[in-house]
């Protein structure tokens, strides 16, 4: 058998929750202004009247009919309030914060704008000036590098063992030119007779020139020892 038992209706979200009670925050708040809004019991015709005044429309034949006049129309005015109340939109309310709301957002971004873009055309100026700089910076970090390219470690280095090879290259030159020299003066001495003081001023002049390469050439080859085991003054790397 069937039950006919109906399940409970499930709670109203919190989203429902808000707008049911802005709804009733917006209707207890026209319920107030509408109930001030009722007339009194006398119309306005005779509670706005001084006392000289009110004798004067009591001697007046035609005042019943004022006074009902102005009771009638009071209660039509009446009526179409409490007509607006019932008619209108729960959420014309809402909608017109949303408009004050959004008038108020305008002012604000308008101000911002105001104060923004002065500050963002001076924030574009300084980043072009920093980029006109970095460019500058860049082309003097450039000529600077390849001014110090001649004095940097691996060229130093390259230069030195150069002219390693070159003393050795003069070492090696003068010993074939003075055997080339002894050979030819064997060959003229055999022919002429000898000339031995001749032969010992070669021989000594040779000794000075070696001993001055080789001298030359131990140099560069201990500054070059003292460059590859970092025994230097600090160069530019």
């Amino acid at each position: 058998m069937e039950s006919n038992l109906k399940p409970p209706p499930l709670p109203p979200t919190p989203v429902e929750l808000a707008a049911s009670r802005l709804q009733a925050s917006h209707l207890r708040r026209e319920s107030v202004e509408l109930t001030a809004s009722i007339p009194n019991q006398l119309p306005a015709v005779i509670t706005d009247k001084t006392v000289d005044e009110l004798k004067k429309l009591a001697s007046n034949p035609f005042a019943p009919q004022i006074i009902e006049g102005a009771l009638m129309q009071e209660e039509r005015l009446h009526e179409k309030k409490i007509e607006n109340f019932l008619y209108k939109d729960p959420y014309e309310q809402q909608k017109t914060d949303l408009e004050t709301f959004r008038s108020r957002l305008d002012i604000v971004v308008a101000r911002e704008v105001e104060v923004l873009e002065p500050l963002r055309a001076t924030i574009q100026q300084k980043l072009e000036q920093s980029k006109s700089l970095e460019t500058r910076w860049l082309e003097v970090e450039g000529k600077m590098y390849r001014s110090l390219q001649p004095f940097s470690m691996p060229a130093l280095q390259s230069r030195m063992e150069q002219a390693v090879a070159e003393a050795d290259n003069l070492s090696e030159v003068l010993i074939e030119s003075f055997l080339s020299s002894k050979s030819n003066n064997t060959t003229n001495h055999s022919n002429l007779g000898g000339q031995g003081q001749e032969s010992a001023e070669v021989v000594e002049e040779f000794v000075l020139q070696y001993r001055k390469a080789c001298k030359l050439k131990h140099l560069r080859s201990e500054r070059l020892d003292r460059l590859k085991e970092n025994r230097v003054g600090r160069v530019y790397m």
